[in-house]
């Protein structure tokens, strides 16, 4: 691949397909110019049908895809046989996910050319990298977030994720949004547009901002035309809230983006679930080895101070960090500092 615009079209529509169709979508020096799955429910095609790229759905479709320098095929291979020999007939280069994401890193431009590296360690650490982005859901949820602010024109969108601790909303995914608001922004249930469409797990287009009590509060932004907030569920589980905003100035939403985003917040949900429960076992799997590394360093036969400087040691190593210290309450009410 060289450095100018690629032709490329993409056969699978699945979800495990989605991570490559995002790269290729980010790829400035690459032309989507067809997703290709039998299922014309596929995620793939739904996404396909909002960014305009041509959906195709039957083997002869393919014939009329002129001019495509590769197509990247979806796994299992065997599946589209057909497919594949139509393509390569007309001397098309056939990739799969992994082939084409480490294509995609060497002829990224935003990469500084002294680190495009030929040598064998580099093409492992391009490998790597690789497959971590076709394995990365959050990727992925920042990619389908941008989907949802291209597809309704919006300047500002946000995918916020409700803590059954603290019955809030935080935001975990933003574009257009300053760090400042992004940090600082929690809603509760009921409160604000995205804590009502929480709460009552409906989705909601405020046309009249400026009047809206939604939005009595005041905010960051003083120039918001019309808002979309969509609850994101699944299983009759709420993890969280879509967010989209224009300003005044630009085109505003309507219901037919209304119902765009309602459609892509059930791909959303399915895929934020499984990333919440990957997330989930991994704090698990960290709490059992904390306590498993607390009850093993109790039982050393070293002195009580020896203990603490363990554990210190094995705390600093876990979160990072440069220094660890430790408070004890003394029996006089006076706090104890080891470290």
């Amino acid at each position: 691949m060289a450095d100018r615009l690629i032709r490329c079209g993409m056969i699978g529509g699945q979800e495990p397909d989605l991570a490559v169709l995002s790269a290729l979508h980010n790829q400035k020096l690459v032309d989507v110019v067809f997703v290709y799955d039998k299922d014309r429910a596929a995620v793939g095609i739904e996404i396909a049908e909002i960014l305009g790229i041509p959906r195709f759905h039957t083997p002869e479709q393919l014939t009329a895809a002129a001019n495509v320098e590769c197509v990247v095929v979806g796994e299992p291979r065997d599946k589209y046989s057909t497919e594949i020999e139509i393509l390569s007939r007309g001397g098309c280069k056939i990739l799969n996910p992994s082939e084409a994401l480490l294509e995609l890193a060497r002829i990224d431009p935003q990469r500084p050319s002294g680190d495009r590296d030929d040598t064998r360690t580099g093409t492992i650490d391009e490998t790597f990298v690789a497959l971590e982005r076709l394995f990365d859901r959050k990727e992925l949820l920042k990619f389908l977030l941008e989907v949802a602010t291209q597809s309704t024109s919006s300047s500002a969108g946000s995918i916020m994720l409700y803590s059954s601790e603290t019955r809030d909303l935080f935001i975990a995914y933003a574009v257009g949004l300053s760090e400042r608001t992004v940090k600082r922004t929690r809603q509760k249930l009921g409160e604000g547009i995205a804590g009502k469409v929480a709460k009552t797990r409906s989705p909601m287009l405020v046309v009249e901002t400026r009047n809206s009590e939604v939005y009595a509060e005041e905010r960051d932004r003083v120039d918001i035309g019309t808002a979309i907030s969509v609850p994101l569920l699944w299983e009759n589980r709420l993890l969280g809230v879509l967010n989209v905003s224009v300003s005044r100035g630009d085109r505003q939403h309507d219901k037919k983006d209304l119902e765009t985003l309602k459609t892509l917040s059930r791909r959303i949900s399915r895929i934020l679930y499984q990333s919440l429960k990957l997330d989930e076992v991994q704090v698990r799997h960290q709490e059992w080895r904390f306590r498993s590394t607390m009850g093993e360093i109790a039982l050393k036969p070293i002195s009580t101070q020896e203990k603490f400087a363990v554990l210190s040691r094995y705390l600093s190593e876990l979160m990072g960090a440069e220094t660890v210290e430790i408070y004890l309450n003394t029996t006089e009410g006076d706090w104890f500092v080891l470290g």
